[in-house]
């Protein structure tokens, strides 16, 4: 098998691998939306009535469409959390004169000492230092995470019988 052949199966192989997460990710319905945790900053706080004016909300479908459960209230604010290594905190505002509902994302610090459990695979096609094409798969587990430093355990296994397992220190 010459090289233009070998490139052309992992072209096929890896668009095949691409097109089937699409229509896999595509198809899977949504998880139901959960009840946040309160932020920490709310530990001890007591609430207090407010004299409520008229409330802006949305109809009754949104609720549906964004997972809420039935009879839990009525949709006043929705907002979509960027994806991030980082814990945030989400915080809604009421505005007593507009009627508003105003959700706030904060970017809250890493810890300094945290447990993990994230795992990560990665397939990787290409020429090793012989010449020779070759793939390589790993595996990486995050155990402990002290700010952007991960630290686990890792497996690499590689077409020709070569393998490596140790220790994992990722930087994020």
């Amino acid at each position: 098998m010459n090289a233009f052949t070998s490139h052309a199966i992992a072209v096929i192989i890896g668009g095949a691998f691409v097109a089937a997460g699409c229509w896999w990710n595509a198809n899977k319905p949504s998880l139901p939306s959960i009840k946040a945790q309160p932020a920490a900053e709310l530990k001890g706080e007591k609430k207090t009535a407010l004299e409520c004016k008229k409330v802006l909300i949305y109809r009754d479908k949104v609720a549906e469409e964004l997972g809420i459960p039935k009879n839990a209230g009525h949709v006043t604010a929705s907002a979509k959390i960027p994806a991030s290594d980082s814990p945030q905190t989400l915080t809604t505002v009421y505005n007593e004169n507009t009627g508003e509902t105003v959700p706030y994302i904060r970017q809250d610090q890493l810890p300094w000492l945290t447990r993990e459990n994230r795992w990560q695979f990665n397939l990787l096609y290409g020429y090793n230092e012989s010449g020779d094409t070759s793939l390589r798969g790993t595996g990486l587990y995050d155990l402990i995470q002290s700010k952007r430093l991960h630290l686990g355990g890792g497996v690499s296994l590689e077409t020709g019988g070569r393998a490596l397992i140790g220790v994992s220190v990722t930087f994020r």
